[in-house]
């Protein structure tokens, strides 16, 4: 299998239309294996681990985590 090159405007688009279709009745805390999410305090572990992330790191993740 090639990998083809991809554009940031493609990729950017895609993750737009991935937080549109979000269901909100998500927005509570998840667990997804060692990772927690928890949006109302915006907390982010893996395992006992804090993470910090940047604004758009956290929504990406929040995105990618309401369907894993």
């Amino acid at each position: 299998m090639q990998w083809q090159p991809f554009h940031y405007q493609e990729v950017a688009a895609r993750i737009r239309a991935v937080l549109r279709r979000r269901d909100s009745r998500r927005e509570g805390p998840r667990r997804i294996g060692d990772l927690f999410i928890d949006p109302s305090r915006r907390e982010v572990r893996v395992g006992d681990r804090e993470v910090n992330l940047a604004n758009k790191e956290f929504s990406l993740l929040r995105a990618l985590a309401a369907d894993p």
